[in-house]
């Protein structure tokens, strides 16, 4: 059921890291509870929720609770798509609530770091994904898919597909324009 679930969510759209991420988590999940799969209760899958935050080798001895409030959402998104498709007449996850979390906000970085990081760089290229990350705030994933032909010179913006598929043009600053300028000279 598991390999058919993540096929599926592979149809679906899903990255290859994310069904990755949800196989791992799932196999994990019956190898913990190790029960039948109609057998599985709530209080079985609370109790794995406790026994996986509080696996050895993680930070601070735990897993984070954004992190546990994950797993649990791909637990209930799995059993619903048992229920759904008639592997199983109920959703044992259905009246776990959701796990609270407190958001860490993202820390931007000190003129001073920034150039550090500039600095560092070896040649017009690194400079230039540099520049580049910072200007747009897009993830390297998103970076390392990004062709000359998405940037537009007239507009001074770049098009984007990010996760999900989704289409953004960002801006780019003028460190990003002229280290782009000069990296397509080499």
């Amino acid at each position: 059921l598991i390999k058919l679930y993540l096929a599926i969510k592979k149809i679906a759209g899903c990255s290859d890291g994310t069904i990755k991420l949800y196989g791992g988590r799932l196999r994990i999940f019956l190898d913990m509870v190790d029960k039948k799969l109609e057998e599985i209760s709530a209080n079985d899958i609370r109790m794995f929720l406790v026994r996986f935050k509080n696996r050895e080798g993680r930070e601070n001895g735990h897993v984070s609770d954004r992190t546990l409030d994950k797993v649990r959402q791909i637990l209930s998104d799995f059993f619903q798509w048992c229920v759904n498709e008639d592997y199983l007449t109920k959703n044992p996850c259905k009246n776990i609530p959701n796990i609270k979390f407190i958001p860490k906000p993202r820390k931007a970085l000190t003129r001073m770091e920034l150039e550090k990081l500039r600095r560092a760089c070896k040649n017009e290229r690194d400079l230039a994904m540099i520049d580049m990350l910072y200007s747009t705030g897009c993830r390297v994933a998103e970076l390392a898919k990004m062709k000359f032909s998405d940037i537009n010179w007239e507009t001074k913006t770049v098009h984007i597909i990010g996760k999900g598929g989704k289409h953004n043009d960002c801006p780019l600053n003028a460190n990003a324009l002229l280290s782009l300028e000069e990296y397509t000279k080499t």
